[in-house]
């Protein structure tokens, strides 16, 4: 058995590992760069945007993607690589263990491609996902702006425990406002239901294609949190309102304790709500949450 180094397997070679090194060599430099150090042109922390969390997992998300898919590119390209070797070893006199190696490793190859193609796959179904959530909340964000004549305050994304955060808060002398929301694509219901209706009964989301708890479950969660934080940090109890919000939906049925609304609604919702709170008591509450929303470097 012979295996000439000759031009053609060169070319072959450059053919198959070239786009995967580039890419490899472009997501390095990335890297590199993002270790540098540099001085931020101010240093007072930033407020943490309408969905920073879903940004950040969004952008972690494309990078594992990335990776994945260019180590799918090394691994095919080698199956290819090999695939050209085996078909030269066929027409050759070689030892059947011999040809047995080969086939195996080329096995191993395309078997390596294809899992973190599939997982590459994946990854990009859960982007979109993540980048559903984030719409929605930059959706409620923008509803809330719109209620800014109500004298509102608004932050986004507080974050209440390293892997837990709280869409938005609003504060005004009208109250507390917690909002949790949840971002659904519109599927057709089995039966004959409208494709944009969602009903609600204080403890679930009954949407065409499934039923939702947790949100609610989840909007709860919040509200305990904000309103105990608030106490220890102002030394005073004030009513919290916990509020579901369904970008995009028409909701049926608004609940009591915890309520659901689209985005329209909500800004109409808010402003249209009675005084509760004084104004020194809203610029106390301004003053806590503030610091501890502003947690993002400049850059």
């Amino acid at each position: 058995m012979s295996f000439e180094f000759d031009a053609w397997t060169v070319s072959l070679i450059v053919g198959a590992f070239s786009p995967a090194i580039v890419l490899l060599a472009a997501v390095c430099f990335d890297k590199y760069r993002r270790f540098r150090v540099i001085r931020p042109p101010q240093e007072e922390k930033l407020l943490r945007p309408p969905g920073y969390s879903l940004s950040v997992q969004l952008d972690q998300l494309m990078d594992r993607g990335t990776a994945q898919l260019i180590w799918a590119m090394f691994w095919t390209a080698w199956a290819g690589l090999l695939a050209g070797y085996i078909a030269r070893l066929i027409i050759e006199p070689v030892t059947l263990g011999w040809m047995i190696v080969a086939v195996t490793i080329l096995t191993l190859t395309v078997l390596a491609g294809t899992t973190l193609a599939i997982r590459a796959y994946r990854t990009l179904q859960q982007r979109r996902q993540v980048r559903l959530g984030l719409r929605g909340e930059q959706a409620t964000a923008e509803a809330l702006h719109e209620a800014f004549d109500a004298g509102l305050r608004v932050f986004h994304d507080i974050q209440a425990g390293d892997d837990w955060n709280i869409d938005h808060v609003a504060i005004g002398t009208k109250g507390v406002f917690v909002m949790e929301t949840t971002a659904r694509t519109r599927i057709a219901g089995k039966k004959d239901e409208p494709s944009h209706h969602v009903k609600f009964d204080g403890t679930t989301l009954e949407f065409p294609f499934e039923n939702d708890q947790l949100t609610i479950a989840q909007a709860r969660r919040n509200a305990g949190w904000v309103s105990k934080f608030l106490m220890q940090k102002t030394g005073e109890a004030v009513p919290v309102d916990t509020i579901v919000v369904v970008p995009g939906w028409w909701v049926e049925g608004r609940g009591d304790a915890v309520k659901a609304m689209n985005c329209k609604y909500l800004t109409n919702y808010l402003r249209t709500q009675d005084d509760r709170i004084s104004a020194p008591q809203v610029a106390r509450i301004i003053e806590a949450l503030d610091e501890k929303n502003r947690s993002l470097d400049f850059i």
